[in-house]
């Protein structure tokens, strides 16, 4: 049997008032979220990086050194090489693909 989390967020986590995606993004990544156990050893909240309205969505096991300095996700060593599979696999010209916002 699946046991089921409640998906209720506590009344002080720092995005809980939210009505969009950007006002999540802004209240989240200004706050010191002590949530979850990433809080003890990070500096900044990693959120995410690209289009809010993409097609695809990646998620990580847990942000990096470079991440965690940027705030940005997939920007360290592994996520230029994850940019390069994603470019490679959608047959992307590099001249059109010096951004991608996957």
């Amino acid at each position: 049997m699946v046991k089921r989390r409640s998906l209720a967020l506590p009344d002080d986590y720092p995005a809980a008032k939210a009505g969009t995606y950007a006002a999540f993004r802004k209240a989240l990544a200004g706050s010191s979220c002590p949530l979850c156990a990433l809080s003890k050893g990070r500096t900044t909240i990693v959120v995410d990086r690209g289009s809010p309205s993409a097609q695809v969505l990646l998620v990580g096991e847990a942000p990096g050194a470079e991440e965690d300095r940027t705030g940005l996700a997939f920007v360290g060593r592994s996520g230029r090489l994850l940019d390069g599979m994603l470019l490679e696999a959608a047959s992307i010209p590099p001249a059109t693909s010096s951004s991608p916002t996957w």
